[in-house]
């Protein structure tokens, strides 16, 4: 029988007073090998070290160490099963190819991050958001090959108007429809033809962000990735890019609005009215069901979940805020026949909204009402949203109380919204000034 090593890793409770960290520690466990572990935010990752024999050594992620969830000798290992991997997987024997042997390509990094975005119920959209900016030479490339120049020179790209390829069309003389669109085309000869437009830097900066985010993931699962700082350096945030843009909009454009969304539908007009009154984000009120409403008390609200943002998953899942009577009233009569568990904001077709289905119709509600600000600035649906939290500021609620009605932090609110928290703070002392007279 195999000789087994002891040492300090020997348990879970010892690994996780380890400080998290992005080089492994090894214990040698035999003439040239060694078995590393890797600190994480997550569990912990397995590494093995081999030496090549001219003064060199091979390193590679075996599997997950058991600081969370019981081994299962296939993915998760104890330390005792680690040690086994890491000989075969050195000698070469049986086992000795794990799930992730083949080196990680940025692409296959992005879908292992979409895929733990769902396990942790966050938004897997946000892969397709760095994609959508990414050439395939570069999302074929290995990770552990990303350089620091080449991944600055890609985020500095993000700000530059794309060059517009020649496509098929205007090669063969095809025309234009009067809305710029090409006719008689393929969606990927569109795609190619009309590239994405070119990003602010508060955009930027969320993009580097997910990208990041991805990187990481794929370090902690892949020991041959020895080196973050080409990403951590690369894709730094720019600075300055986050001044707040946010359209605050006055109540009477708000009741314009509000008025002018039944002429885009009934199913619209219930979720126009929802966001302006609870100032939701519209991922959340597309998540709230049925059973989510409340209007059997005589203060109704609805129970609105929290958000997907953020790190790891969130203890409290639903807040409750409130509603207009009135509201309620309407909001009942919409669910009938529908269960506990349906959504309660819908499309004519009965499902969800999503993100995309609104714009349109949002901004075809703010062409017929004539809404408009001083300085031209775009409004959205997300407007209403601002305006909710600038509302409740300037109607002295306390900033932590904002913050939790709007599922956002105070730390937020503050950078985001300083602006508007000065002007009430100066009414505030200015109504308890000193005066001579």
């Amino acid at each position: 029988m195999a000789r087994k090593v002891r040492s300090g890793l020997e348990t879970r409770t010892a690994r996780l007073k380890r400080p998290i960290a992005k080089k492994p520690e090894f214990v040698k466990i035999a003439l040239g090998i060694s078995l590393g572990y890797r600190r994480n935010a997550t569990a912990g990752t397995w590494v093995v070290r081999v030496a090549d024999g001219n003064g060199g050594n091979w390193t590679k992620a075996i599997g997950l160490a058991d600081d969370h969830d019981d081994a299962n000798g296939s993915t998760i290992f104890d330390y005792w099963q680690a040690q086994d991997r890491a000989k075969a997987a050195a000698r070469g024997g049986k086992g000795s190819t794990p799930v992730d042997d083949k080196p990680a390509t940025l692409r296959a990094a992005l879908d292992q991050y979409e895929a733990d975005l769902k396990t942790r119920g966050g938004d897997a959209a946000n892969g397709a958001r760095v994609r959508a900016h990414l050439s395939g030479k570069l999302l074929d490339k290995q990770v552990a090959d990303l350089t620091l120049d080449e991944l600055r020179k890609w985020r500095d790209g993000l700000t530059a108007k794309p060059q517009r390829k020649k496509s098929a069309a205007s090669a063969t003389g095809g025309n234009r429809s009067a809305d710029g669109a090409l006719e008689n085309l393929g969606s990927a000869k569109k795609e190619q033809a009309f590239p994405p437009r070119p990003l602010a830097p508060s955009s930027i900066n969320r993009v580097c962000t997910i990208m990041k985010a991805a990187l990481n993931l794929a370090a902690d699962r892949d020991g041959r990735i020895t080196s973050r700082r080409p990403w951590e350096q690369g894709l730094a945030t720019l600075r300055d890019a986050e001044e707040s843009r946010n359209v605050i909009l006055p109540d009477s454009h708000v009741r314009k609005l509000v008025a002018g969304a039944p002429a885009q539908g009934a199913e619209f007009a219930l979720f126009v009215e929802g966001l302006a009154t609870t100032g939701a984000r519209v991922s959340q009120l597309a998540r709230v069901e049925v059973g989510d409403l409340q209007d059997d008390r005589a203060d109704p609200r609805i129970m609105l979940p929290t958000s997907r943002k953020g790190n790891g998953k969130k203890s409290v899942l639903r807040r409750p805020v409130p509603i207009s009577g009135e509201y309620a009233k309407r909001l009942r009569e919409s669910t009938q026949g529908r269960a506990a568990d349906a959504p309660l904001f819908v499309k004519p077709s009965g499902e969800p909204w999503s993100k995309s289905d609104h714009y349109r119709l949002f901004a075809r509600v703010v062409k017929a009402e004539n809404v408009s600000v001083d300085d031209g600035a775009l409004i959205t649906i997300n407007s209403l949203r601002h305006t909710s939290i600038v509302r409740q500021l300037l109607g002295n609620v306390p900033v932590r109380v904002v913050a939790a009605l709007h599922d956002t932090s105070v730390a937020m609110i503050e950078r985001t919204y300083s602006r508007h928290i000065a002007d009430h703070t100066d009414a505030m002392a200015r109504a308890a000034m000193f005066r001579v007279a």
